[in-house]
């Protein structure tokens, strides 16, 4: 999942609509999310309204909000049966 979220920031960066600092601050913290297993499911909760706060404030563009939320729900529900956090 890691390289589909960059591929999406990295294309909203080279069309304009994120600035390199955003973006980057999101693979940090999506980095973050997967160094840090324990409360997972609040890191990703937290993440998502960051990113819902972002589209919000005009920083992120909603499709790009979107195709990154999607991303993490897709992550979330994949690994909503780990046991080994």
């Amino acid at each position: 999942m890691s390289s589909e979220f960059a591929a999406v920031l990295a294309t909203a960066v080279a069309h304009g609509d994120v600035d390199r600092r955003t973006a980057e601050d999101l693979r940090d913290d999506l980095a973050d999310l997967s160094r840090r297993t324990k409360d997972r499911a609040k890191r990703v909760a937290d993440l998502r309204e960051h990113i819902a706060e972002l589209v919000e404030r005009d920083r992120l563009p909603a499709r790009t909000g979107a195709q990154l939320d999607a991303l993490l729900g897709q992550a979330s529900s994949s690994s909503s049966g780990r046991t080994d956090d």
